[in-house]
């Protein structure tokens, strides 16, 4: 159900991933809008069941900012077709309202400005993300590091993915955080002009969660 995002919301959490998946994975839910699950890459099913995408932005609409103005950010990981995209998007606008930030400049817009707002990560740049109106939702558009990048040549490096394109979000697994970070003396230089996200290892097959102080020593913020 989404009682589990009313709950983490509740408790103060800022950011909420929410892995996306179309109704016909799901053969009760034929022809019916998206559905939000845990499954393992190329969709194969887990012990879990799924909720409606719809009931889980109702839940975020009415408990966002209970316990804090502090902006909530949705981290959408997307596996619609572009039909499932659209209904997605449109979710988000009707449900979210004034709520959900449309800004391109969310990146250098002052965190009062940003209070009471919900803004969407979500990676571009992988060919799945298809449909224009839920492209123009995301304002934190997520990339990967393709290699460490050392205070010392962030002038001269030409390498793509060092940093998110329009002040969006690096996402790194905690095994590559370790490895960048290990090579910088436990501090990833990065961090200091760009958002950047760790998130555990697929491997963590108990859903145990990493301990959070080599991240934050790394300069990581979410």
């Amino acid at each position: 159900s989404a009682d589990m995002y009313r709950r983490l919301l509740l408790s103060g959490t800022r950011c909420l991933e929410i892995d996306c998946w179309d109704p016909t994975t799901f053969g009760r839910w034929w022809g019916q809008g998206p559905r939000v699950t845990h499954r393992m890459p190329g969709g194969v099913p887990l012990l879990c069941g799924s909720v409606a995408f719809g009931e889980v932005v109702a839940a975020i609409a009415e408990y966002a900012f209970t316990s804090s103005p502090l902006p909530v950010i949705l981290s959408l990981e997307m596996h619609c077709s572009a039909k499932q995209q659209r209904k997605l998007a449109k979710e988000l606008i009707n449900t979210l309202g004034d709520q959900l930030s449309r800004s391109e400049r969310v990146a250098s817009t002052p965190l009062r400005e940003l209070h009471r707002k919900v803004l969407v990560k979500m990676r571009l740049d992988n060919g799945v993300t298809t449909d224009p109106l839920l492209r123009t939702l995301v304002t934190l558009p997520t990339t990967s590091f393709c290699r460490p990048l050392l205070a010392s040549e962030a002038e001269e490096s030409e390498c793509s993915g060092t940093s998110a394109p329009g002040g969006g979000v690096v996402s790194l697994v905690e095994e590559r955080l370790e490895r960048l970070a290990s090579e910088e003396g436990g501090w990833l230089p990065a961090t200091a002009v760009q958002l950047v996200r760790t998130f555990p290892s697929p491997t963590r097959w108990l859903s145990t969660n990493p301990n959070p102080l080599a991240a934050w020593r790394a300069g990581v913020q979410m």
